[in-house]
């Protein structure tokens, strides 16, 4: 993507990463708004909403940039070069993820794989099966840490030596359920990548996994839902895919099964 024309480039990363941390969801909007409508009066209602000087904006930055070289955290700003373009032309785009692991890996496309946390053996099989054919196809496979299908598809990718990206609703130095802190660990130490729109030290918000679906979906190009219920987080996961224009797979299960409810919509639709 090409920098915004602003005269101090430094001055609006760090911006990007002080409004992160600030959690106002407002000014976060206006930051994203200033992006895409680059014009001096929305740059101007922009600054009115910052709380802080230059001065000590550059401070805090420096400061905030030590403390997560000391915690092993990276990040990347929207405005980077680097920061994944999939996920650029979403509509609610986070303003900057922090990862721990090898960020490098997003160079590849990624295949997102998401489904129902109460999933059955046959859905095991379903993702081990998957992910050992898309090991040809040289791409990153993206899901949650949930237990069910998320589990079953990092499992694989670690089985078969594919990239693993977990998308997080809690923060990189905080992966929950802490009961899949083993498989956090597994992926980083593997070459894969913790990714997070929140700062370290996050705590899942209400309303913190829908939220974090769209990130699941918008980094890839297709989404697979192996198992989910009609009303469930993998049936978000869908929705948000389908507003970004993205391709959407289900496999289709047995029409006994309420978590198979909405692939059975979905093969309807």
């Amino acid at each position: 993507m090409d920098h915004p024309t602003y005269e101090d480039f430094e001055y609006y990363r760090a911006l990007s990463l002080y409004l992160t941390y600030s959690k106002d969801d407002k000014r976060i909007s206006l930051f994203r708004m200033a992006l895409d409508y680059p014009n001096p009066e929305v740059i101007e209602s922009l600054s009115g909403f910052v709380d802080i000087g230059k001065e000590d904006l550059e401070k805090w930055y420096k400061s905030k940039n030590l403390e997560l070289d000391r915690k092993d955290i990276g990040y990347v700003s929207v405005l980077d070069d680097d920061y994944p373009p999939l996920l650029r032309q979403i509509k609610q785009y986070p303003i900057v993820l922090f990862y721990k692991g090898d960020y490098s890996i997003l160079e590849r496309r990624c295949v997102s794989i998401v489904g129902s946390r109460k999933a059955r053996e046959d859905s095991r099989k379903t993702c081990d099966l998957v992910v050992k054919h898309l090991k040809r196809a040289d791409v990153n496979v993206v899901s949650g840490l949930a237990f069910g299908v998320d589990s079953f598809t990092h499992k694989a990718s670690l089985k078969y030596g594919v990239s693993a990206v977990s998308v997080l609703p809690s923060s990189v130095d905080n992966p929950i359920p802490v009961t899949n802190l083993f498989i956090a660990r597994a992926i980083v130490e593997s070459g894969g990548l913790l990714l997070s729109e929140n700062p370290p030290g996050h705590m899942v918000e209400q309303g913190g996994y829908v939220k974090r679906n769209r990130i699941i979906s918008g980094l890839s190009d297709r989404t697979l839902i192996v198992e989910a219920a009609l009303k469930s987080g993998s049936m978000t996961t869908a929705k948000y895919a389908l507003e970004q224009n993205r391709d959407v797979y289900a496999v289709p299960g047995s029409i006994f099964s309420h978590t198979f409810d909405m692939l059975h919509f979905k093969t309807n639709e």
